[in-house]
């Protein structure tokens, strides 16, 4: 799949800083730390990441795909969040 996104390494790791916030409302959660340790131990693109402990709001983005048969997509996007129910 990282072939096929053109810029990756920054998608990845604006999403990544995404997930920290959450993980930060949620601070102490078994169940979130425990998925953040298996995504360590099989991802070392998510544990170099993780370490940087980068925290970013939900917002909007651009990304290009580069499918096999298709060819090269683009799309936008844009998360909008309530804020008096987060979840």
């Amino acid at each position: 799949m990282q072939k096929r996104i053109e810029n990756w390494e920054e998608i990845a790791q604006k999403s990544l800083a995404q997930f920290q916030r959450t993980y930060d409302r949620y601070a102490g959660d078994s169940l979130f730390e425990e998925l953040v340790e298996k995504l360590q131990a099989v991802s070392p693109d998510f544990k170099r990441m993780w370490s940087n402990h980068d925290v970013l709001g939900k917002g909007s983005g651009y990304r290009e795909v580069n499918h096999p048969s298709i060819g090269k997509m683009a799309f936008q996007h844009c998360t909008f969040q309530v804020y008096e129910s987060p979840d």
